[in-house]
């Protein structure tokens, strides 16, 4: 998908992470704490990033094609939508 379809997407849906952050462009389109990932076009491609255990932040996927990394970063956006929302059930036991 195109980066202007997943900013959209993400506007509509208003995706719960359980405090992790998404950026694209170094704006923040999902607000989080601590934990984030990135999403930036830089030398010609495209890179998702996390942060390092020891301080600045470790490229996790790395492509030329918009389509395949904004598939990519929602992907994790809806895994981490899933994994929050098994916390809270399984906190409400």
């Amino acid at each position: 998908m195109k980066k202007e379809t997943f900013l959209e997407k993400i506007k509509e849906e208003k995706p719960d992470t359980g405090g992790c952050g998404f950026f694209v462009d170094d704006i923040e389109v999902i607000q989080g704490g601590p934990a984030y990932y990135r999403c930036k076009y830089e030398n010609r491609k495209w890179i998702i990033y996390m942060p390092s255990e020891r301080g600045g932040e470790n490229s996790i996927f790395e492509t030329k094609s918009e389509d395949e990394v904004f598939e990519h970063l929602y992907e994790i956006i809806q895994r981490n939508v899933r994994l929050y929302k098994k916390r809270v059930m399984r906190d409400q036991k």
